[in-house]
């Protein structure tokens, strides 16, 4: 199951690691908070909004520069969304082939409750923190909390 969410986020076993200390450390449910750390990562933020096809190209859009977070290029995938952060292409690369009829693509986006996207900006908002309910991960995260817990 570990291996298999590792596949899932493109992460290395250092970085899961260090996630699942994270997650330990907050108060609540460990395997909730690991997951809601997961999916609060810029590359996969960018992926769920539906600005890319899949999390590699979110990993790579985000490592040339391409988006904006808070009209602030940044480049570091492990950066972790706050409510209200704001995600944006850059205008530069607006009209390269990764975007093309991407307005298109935006507007018939069936998006998490959690995120809002503004098609014709090519820009969306993360709107509040993910509900353990919203989030349906394909693998077992009390296998995963067990295996780091022993």
């Amino acid at each position: 199951q570990k291996q298999s969410a590792k596949r899932i986020y493109n992460l290395m076993e250092s970085q899961f690691r260090n996630y699942f200390k994270k997650a330990f450390n907050q108060s609540g449910d460990t395997g909730e908070n690991l997951l809601k750390l997961l999916e609060l990562r810029l590359d996969n933020i960018i992926y769920r909004l539906g600005l890319v096809s899949s999390r590699r190209l979110a990993r790579q859009a985000v490592g040339h520069g391409l988006l904006f977070v808070n009209d602030k290029k940044l480049n570091i995938r492990p950066y972790i969304f706050r409510i209200n952060d704001g995600i944006s292409v850059n205008p530069k690369y607006k009209d390269s082939k990764i975007f093309t009829d991407l307005s298109k693509k935006l507007a018939k986006a069936n998006l998490p409750q959690w995120l809002a996207v503004n098609p014709d900006k090519l820009s969306g908002t993360l709107i509040s923190i993910p509900a353990k309910e919203e989030l349906n991960p394909i693998f077992d995260v009390k296998m995963i909390v067990e295996f780091y817990s022993r």
